[in-house]
């Protein structure tokens, strides 16, 4: 979506201006085979409940722009529903274009994994509130809510991981950060099945956000864990 395009502009921006990459100095990179990269996650528990976390929360992002869709199209005439996931998609990019930067403010008071823990609060609620009332009027609620999760979570992802990675294994920890897309696959199955086979939609979107939820355990357990040096 539009609004996921923007967060990674301005994240591509910000990380470019702020870190010194040297990318001529070989010596800091270190070459490690794909498949013994795995021995990371063994010894960095802080990065694997990270990835764990992120998961979910993709798996909860990825309802927005799968089951939504599908979701609106049963409860409404096509047409309709076509209305009404536009003035959503809408809703989501004016709400990521006007806090962009307010939640990067704030995420510079407060220490990313925080940041990324309000937004897994908050993007599941989201998903929530869609279930309580098929009203645009409450979808657009629901999608603003989700809107200012998802900010919070992949404006402060990227900076997360710099923290956590030694500059010598970055390529290794940002490569293995695509082990979450598995969510991708998952969650429009999920999403699927239970649109096709619950007639509660305050139901589906308990399940979804419940599920996504378990995103902020994982959160939460790696920001106790002291980052370790590999």
């Amino acid at each position: 979506m539009v609004a996921a395009l923007l967060i990674n502009l301005v994240m591509f921006i910000v990380i470019f201006n702020k870190y010194d990459i040297d990318l001529k100095n070989k010596q800091s990179m270190t070459h490690i085979p794909f498949f013994n990269m795995m021995f990371i996650f063994k010894q960095d528990k802080a990065f694997l409940y990270l990835i764990l976390g992120n998961i979910f929360i993709v798996f909860g992002y990825t309802q927005m722009m799968t089951s939504l869709s599908i979701y609106l199209s049963k409860i409404y005439p096509y047409a309709t529903a076509i209305h009404h996931y536009a003035i959503l998609t809408l809703v989501n990019a004016i709400a990521v274009i006007c806090l962009q930067i307010v939640v990067y403010k704030i995420g510079q008071h407060i220490k990313t994994s925080t940041s990324i823990i309000i937004g897994a609060i908050l993007l599941p609620l989201g998903l929530m509130f869609v279930g309580i009332s098929p009203e645009l009027f409450n979808l657009c609620i629901a999608m603003f809510i989700l809107t200012i999760g998802e900010i919070f979570v992949f404006t402060m992802w990227d900076l997360r991981i710099d923290e956590l990675s030694p500059q010598s294994m970055k390529g290794s920890y940002y490569a293995l950060t695509g082990l979450t897309g598995i969510s991708r696959i998952i969650a429009p199955l999920v999403g699927g099945l239970l649109i096709d086979n619950l007639s509660n939609g305050f139901l589906i979107w308990l399940i979804l956000g419940g599920v996504t939820y378990l995103s902020v355990i994982f959160f939460i357990k790696s920001a106790k864990i002291t980052p370790v040096k590999l």
